[in-house]
């Protein structure tokens, strides 16, 4: 007993909420797979097959033994598992309506209203409700929430209602489409992780019926849950999806366009080097393709920029920051891209306050610590470029203003200011440009320049 305890297979299956009748035929198989009588295999899938069947099952049986708006409350619950459960019931009297509607269109859906038992529609679910915190744009809030016992319940619900019932499709894409354009970003978010599911169930369909036509949509919102869609579909193991950002990113449609460029943002700390390959392709297109200044398209370098600028604050910055120094001296468009996501990463501070650290100067300031050249000298040569360059000088003295009074409420963020500034400083020029504005930036609300302007002023090397 004790050797068969000590199966990974043993214990998997013990940290799931098996029914009673799945856990007698564990105990029988146990029984035969200890005499010999059956592979280590077959145990160690028993687990998952069992709730494969019984999603199966639910599926399978007829409205008077699991009712159609229980069949909706199981696929709301995939979809916002661990959620609010209010909510979850909610969107289920919503799909619901849809589900009456594909079986027969001549009769209006009917909902009742009262009469539903959480109990026993949880029951039904094998799935519990707990008190947790939930994130909202107001903050945290405490909200009662729905969630399987088995984790692995909404990815095999989902896949099987996705392939094996393909008469709910319909239905389900309407669905997803209402709550991609509901108000509350939770349940955007779900759209575009329960549609990240079926992508990795059938990639072709769930492009053509769900993803495409947001990605198409003249909404931000749409386009925006096409992004989370793709990302989060590569992050959990959907092949090809680089690819089909690579295509987007060279489209005539410009709304395909932008998905590209905002889904590069987000896989690209994996793959730095072929995102930012992207992205200079899609500035130099930009550039080519809105060659009269009055038809340049204004949003789309903005995404680019941003695209960039979010590579650069990820855990691949290092390798972002040497691809970026690298293809300074490239094409106007090009260069754009780097200076335009450099002085935006400039601009972010910890913790999106206003006077926090700023994210590059800290960046700088642990690079030069650590004996890091490469990184310090990088950031050095962009500070310089955006500075020099006129594009951006402006930008980037904003920036560097925002810097300095950021350093006159923090003594660390001082001290690595001063550690940088004297490195911007190569040319009379550049000497002349920081030096005016350190010496004549006004303070807030118009009061006279801080204290640590002067300091740091008295740190640049007069050239």
């Amino acid at each position: 007993m004790p050797r068969l305890l000590d199966l990974p297979a043993v214990k998997e299956f013990l940290g799931h909420g098996h029914q009673l009748r799945e856990v007698a035929a564990f105990a029988q198989l146990l029984a035969r797979y200890f005499a010999g009588e059956a592979a280590e295999q077959e145990v160690a899938s028993f687990s998952l097959v069992s709730l494969e069947n019984q999603v199966r099952e639910w599926f399978e049986e007829d409205e008077d033994t699991v009712h159609l708006r229980d069949k909706a409350f199981l696929i709301a619950l995939a979809a916002f598992d661990d959620g609010p459960y209010a909510l979850t019931a909610e969107l289920s009297d919503l799909l619901y309506g849809l589900l009456q509607q594909t079986q027969n269109r001549s009769l209006a859906a009917e909902i009742p209203v009262f009469g539903t038992h959480i109990g026993k529609r949880l029951q039904l679910a094998r799935a519990r409700l707990s008190e947790g915190e939930e994130n909202t744009e107001w903050g945290p809030v405490t909200q009662t929430k729905a969630a399987f016992h088995d984790e692995r319940a909404s990815l095999v619900l989902l896949r099987e209602v996705w392939t094996g019932h393909p008469s709910a499709r319909p239905a389900l894409i309407q669905w997803l489409r209402q709550l991609a354009d509901d108000g509350r970003p939770l349940v955007r978010t779900r759209a575009a992780s329960t549609v990240a599911v079926l992508a990795r169930t059938d990639l072709p369909s769930a492009m053509a019926l769900v993803i495409e036509p947001w990605a198409t949509s003249n909404r931000f919102r749409h386009r925006l849950v096409a992004v989370n869609s793709l990302t989060l579909a590569h992050h959990i193991g959907t092949p090809n999806v680089p690819r089909i950002l690579d295509a987007w990113s060279a489209a005539e449609d410009r709304r395909l366009r932008w998905v590209a460029v905002r889904a590069y943002a987000l896989i690209g700390p994996e793959r730095p080097g072929q995102a930012l390959t992207a992205l200079r392709a899609a500035a130099r297109e930009l550039y080519k393709r809105f060659g009269d200044p009055d038809d340049f398209d204004v949003e789309m370098a903005r995404e680019l920029a941003e695209a960039v600028e979010l590579l650069l604050l990820s855990p691949a910055s290092s390798e972002v920051l040497d691809d970026l120094t690298g293809h300074l001296d490239d094409e106007r468009a090009v260069r754009d891209l780097s200076l335009g996501g450099f002085v935006n990463a400039c601009r972010q501070t910890e913790g999106d306050e206003r006077y926090g650290t700023p994210l590059v100067l800290r960046w700088y300031a642990d690079a030069a610590t650590a004996g890091d050249r490469t990184v310090a000298e990088g950031i050095a040569r962009l500070w310089r470029e955006a500075l020099g360059d006129p594009g951006y000088t402006r930008l980037a003295l904003e920036s560097m203003r925002a810097w300095v009074l950021a350093a006159s409420r923090s003594t660390t963020t001082e001290w690595a200011l001063a550690a940088l500034l004297p490195r911007l400083v190569t040319t009379p020029t550049e000497y002349q440009r920081l030096s005016h504005l350190l010496r004549t930036m006004p303070g807030e609300d118009g009061n006279p320049p801080p204290e640590v302007a002067a300091r740091l002023l008295s740190t640049l090397p007069p050239r």
